[in-house]
């Protein structure tokens, strides 16, 4: 028989090292613009698209930045960063960082959107 035990430190260097997914296959995510896009939305005069928009969890990859949520519509795909990889230009669409334009509540969404309108 093999021991399996681990220490403590061991335990603790798994944690550091894990990438924790807050969705899984098949969940809705909730989306809103970023805080430039609300704003050209509003001298646009297309208030209308600063709304919560909803897309479902179609895949989850990883890569050594972290992880991206994808979704499909009409075949093309959408990808939702854990945040900005660190290989990409300082121009990468911030519309798809979780916890600042996509969440997994509805709730979270309409709290962010409610605080940009406050901050005008």
């Amino acid at each position: 028989m093999f021991d399996c035990k681990i220490t403590e430190q061991e335990l603790a260097e798994l944690k550091e090292k894990a990438i924790v997914v807050p969705v899984k296959l098949g969940d809705t995510i909730y989306v809103i613009p970023s805080e430039t896009n609300y704003r050209l939305n509003v001298v646009n005069r297309r208030e209308d698209r600063n709304k919560v928009y909803k897309y479902l969890v179609d895949e989850i990859r990883y890569n050594k930045y972290g992880f991206s949520i994808v979704s499909y519509i009409d075949g093309v795909p959408l990808y939702f960063n854990e945040k900005i990889p660190k290989n990409l230009c300082a121009n990468f669409d911030t519309e798809k960082i979780y916890g600042e334009t996509w969440f997994t509540t509805e709730q979270e969404a309409q709290e962010k959107l409610k605080e940009m309108k406050r901050n005008g």
